[in-house]
């Protein structure tokens, strides 16, 4: 009996330690994005979530609890190894899901989720899309914490190595044994749910600080992923988003969307323009000085002088299986997941391209990597594109990196393919430079003092291959019956350095440009906010066609339309007006981040905000 209990202790201080130093770990990877909070307040994060550790290793305990009881009973060594193994096994998947939140964090700025996962579908791509350095740390720290703690508990917890041959009478063994079984397994229980309070534990029992991300640092990783799985496995079929009454809701949403009159002007010289989408991957506002940004993509700048710049755009999420969907078929992103992973849900989406070929558009879409990634090519087919090419499709003397056709090569092959193209047409190609691991031809200018200076860089390549493709597309015959509509898929951390609940950190460009818009219309900026989602009902209105079955966005150059924006990242949403915004935490509804100095405008947005996401996941569920 001692045994049984002396490894139950033991087992937890091993696990303790365990979650002591890849804590300790995080801490370091995390320390630029803390700013000048004392370090006391930033060790907190030990003892503020100790409580969730607790209850992480009940869930870890509870087959040893059996494993020893069994060993104890029936004396049989290995019962010890295998519980030895079963414990090894547990250490090195902790250790991988620790050190790829590690590693997921600088880039996405949270904890590891289900959507991330989503995407190890694909696990080459996802090591492609990282940097060497990245890659080198997550299997240099896999290994290095795997060894280190097998060895330890190898050497001072195994339980194979404690055991001795009990002389007690087997059926006396089994009496102590249950009795010890049924008190280990109680304290477990009550260890896990974290105490005999009403209400279980939670990830609120580890935030302590108004820093987020030291928040996360308290928040155990196995056990929040855990936890987000669960979610994400019961959100399939129930709303977890229904915090207001739903009529209200519908009211709400009705009321954006409503509008008395429609007195928006056609901008186009002929009825039938070609249509032509340039998708920046990963491309903030803030490096176009047009858009209030630093004077980066001066080519883009140049042309939003020329063109319809909407400098108050936001993406409506954060990834690109997110963000395509969001400007192709006016879909916004639900959370936690991304509708295109879904493939008989993707296939109700309605589609921009659906619409044109009703038209006799002819359409395709290309890319210089891999469209599998995020599911994106599955979507793509569904939307019914005649042509959809990736890196695999093209042949030709180019310099290639991790993650496929670099933007100046890939500019020349998009401009083959529309040069093939019969008109009218809708093509779209998505960049590809501007991602991790930013490994563009060329040494790396010092553009910017600063962490995101390698992306900087590939902002200013993409340009340049931008300013290479329009160079030759003027010389087209097909060029002055084209409309080129040129938006980020979403943003991305820049040397200003936005939180990522902020609205500042989902500005994004977005321009309408070419010889087919009035002259009345060129050089124009439109400031009232907008969002990705507003694209195609725009375009449709332009066209002359019906946009009803895109309820989530709305015609931007209507003067009568509401001037609003939607936003969703990992842990929250955002809604973004002309006067001010505010974020929230998704599922306790806490403010997070707001300019608004007017407590009943505040109060207004949160209704918006949550309006929206009650409704968009109700269309999520319905689909």
């Amino acid at each position: 009996m001692k045994l049984m209990l002396r490894y139950f202790v033991f087992y937890f201080v091993f696990w303790y330690i365990v979650f002591f130093f890849s804590r300790a770990a995080f801490i370091i990877s995390i320390a630029p994005l803390v700013g000048d909070l004392s370090t006391g307040h930033i060790l907190y994060a030990f003892l503020s979530g100790w409580l969730l550790d607790v209850s992480t290793t009940g869930y870890l305990a509870a087959i040893p609890v059996l494993l020893i009881f069994l060993q104890f009973v029936f004396q049989k060594k290995w019962l010890a190894k295998l519980n030895d193994y079963l414990v090894s096994f547990f250490i090195v998947f902790y250790v991988l899901i620790a050190i790829g939140e590690l590693c997921l964090y600088g880039e996405w700025a949270t904890k590891l989720n289900v959507q991330a996962l989503l995407h190890f579908a694909h696990p080459a791509e996802v090591f492609q899309s990282a940097t060497p350095g990245i890659t080198f740390l997550f299997f240099g720290l896999v290994i290095l914490f795997s060894w280190s703690f097998l060895i330890l508990y190898k050497r001072k917890f195994s339980l194979s190595k404690r055991i001795t041959i009990s002389r007690v009478p087997f059926s006396k063994r089994v009496g102590q044994g249950l009795l010890m079984f049924l008190v280990l397994l109680t304290v477990d229980f009550i260890l896990l749910r974290g105490g005999l309070k009403e209400i279980p534990i939670s990830e609120s029992d580890a935030y302590y600080s108004k820093s987020r991300t030291l928040n996360d640092v308290a928040v155990n990783p196995l056990w929040s992923l855990a936890h987000n799985v669960a979610e994400y496995s019961v959100h399939q079929e129930v709303n977890p988003y229904l915090v207001i009454d739903d009529m209200k809701a519908d009211s709400i949403m009705t009321n954006l969307f409503s509008v008395d009159f429609d007195s928006s002007r056609n901008f186009l010289t002929i009825p039938r323009p070609n249509i032509v989408f340039i998708i920046l991957e990963s491309y903030s506002a803030f490096e176009i000085p047009t858009f209030g940004g630093d004077s980066f993509a001066m080519f883009l700048d140049s042309l939003s002088g020329q063109g319809m710049a909407f400098t108050n755009c936001f993406s409506s999420a954060y990834v690109s299986d997110q963000g395509i969907p969001a400007i192709l078929s006016s879909i916004p992103s639900s959370p936690q997941m991304a509708v295109i992973n879904e493939t008989t849900k993707a296939l109700q989406l309605p589609c921009i391209n659906k619409d044109l070929k009703k038209l006799g558009y002819n359409s395709g879409f290309y890319f210089g990597g891999q469209l599998n990634y995020g599911n994106i090519k599955s979507y793509l087919y569904n939307m019914q594109f005649d042509v959809i090419r990736e890196r695999k499709d093209f042949t030709g003397d180019f310099v290639e990196g991790n993650l496929g056709i670099h933007d100046k090569d890939m500019s020349k092959l998009f401009l083959n393919e529309l040069n093939g193209s019969v008109e009218p047409f809708f093509s779209c190609w998505f960049t590809i430079s501007s991602h991790s691991p930013y490994d563009i031809p060329g040494p790396l200018k010092q553009l910017v003092n600063d962490k995101q200076n390698p992306y900087v860089n590939t902002v200013v390549y993409t340009d340049d291959a931008l300013r290479e493709f329009f160079i030759e597309a003027r010389k087209k015959e097909w060029y002055a019956n084209t409309l080129f509509v040129i938006v980020a898929d979403h943003s991305h951390d820049t040397q200003r350095h936005f939180d990522f609940d902020a609205k500042d950190f989902h500005h994004i460009p977005l321009l309408f440009y070419g010889d087919v818009i009035k002259p009345s219309f060129r050089k124009q900026r439109y400031n009232q906010v907008c969002s990705q989602l507003d694209i195609v009902p725009t375009l449709l209105h332009q066209l002359s066609l019906p946009a009803d079955q895109y309820q989530f966005g709305k015609n931007i150059l209507n003067p009568a339309a509401k001037h609003f924006a939607f936003y969703y990242f990992f842990y929250g949403t955002g809604f973004i007006t002309d006067s001010c915004f505010a974020s929230f935490l998704k599922d306790r509804r806490k403010l997070l981040k707001t300019n608004c100095t007017d407590s009943m405008h505040l109060a207004e947005l949160k209704l918006y905000d949550e309006s929206f996401l009650q409704k968009s996941y109700e269309d999520y569920l319905r689909r």
